[in-house]
C-alpha cells in the first residue's frame, strides 16, 4: 500500500511539473530556434581561409547542410549528406529560394552526398538579400523544402566568396 501511494505522488508530482519543463524550451519551428540550428566558421582549425555555413537539425544531432565557397571559382557549393534510406529521383536539383526568386544549383550526387553549385551571380545575391526566410530544397522525409530562417551565415559565406 505504501509503495502505491508513493508511485502514485510521484506521477501526480512528474504530471504537475511537467508543463513547466516544456514550455521552458522554445517551439522547433519559431524562427529564433531555426538560426540557432546555423554555425559560422571563417577559417579551417590550421588557419586556411575557408568560410562554412553548417545547418543542423532541429536537435543538433545531425548535418542537414554544409556550405562551403570555391574561391578559385567564386562558386557556392551546398553539399548535403544523404541517409542511407533516402530515395532520391534519377535528377534532383538543390534550390535556395526567398521571396525575390528561385536559384536551382548545378547537382551532383557523389557516393551518399548530394553537391550543388553555382556561381555568385547578380540573382544568387538578389535571393539570398531579400528580406524574410530562405527555404533550401533538399532531400527529405517530407519531400518539401527546408526552411532555413534568415540564414545570416549563408548570407554571411556568399558576400565573403564574391
Amino acid at each position: 500500500m505504501m509503495t502505491l501511494r508513493f508511485t502514485s505522488a510521484l506521477l501526480l508530482a512528474a504530471f504537475a511539473v511537467l508543463p513547466s519543463v516544456t514550455q521552458s524550451h522554445p517551439l522547433k519551428d519559431t524562427a529564433a530556434a531555426r538560426e540557432q540550428q546555423w554555425l559560422f566558421r571563417e577559417t579551417l582549425a590550421e588557419g586556411t581561409q575557408m568560410p562554412t555555413a553548417v545547418f543542423l537539425s532541429w536537435d543538433y544531432s545531425s548535418v542537414i547542410l554544409t556550405a562551403t565557397c570555391d574561391l578559385k571559382s567564386s562558386e557556392l557549393v551546398v553539399r548535403n549528406p544523404l541517409q542511407a534510406d533516402d530515395k532520391l529521383p534519377e535528377l534532383f536539383t538543390i534550390k535556395i529560394a526567398s521571396q525575390a526568386g528561385v536559384v536551382s544549383l548545378r547537382t551532383v550526387r557523389h557516393d551518399r552526398v548530394l553537391e550543388g553549385r553555382t556561381k555568385i551571380t547578380r540573382d544568387v545575391v538578389a535571393v539570398l538579400n531579400a528580406k524574410g526566410d530562405l527555404e533550401i530544397d533538399l532531400p527529405n522525409e517530407m519531400g518539401e523544402p527546408i526552411h532555413v530562417g534568415q540564414a545570416e551565415p549563408l548570407r554571411r559565406l556568399v558576400q565573403m566568396c564574391r
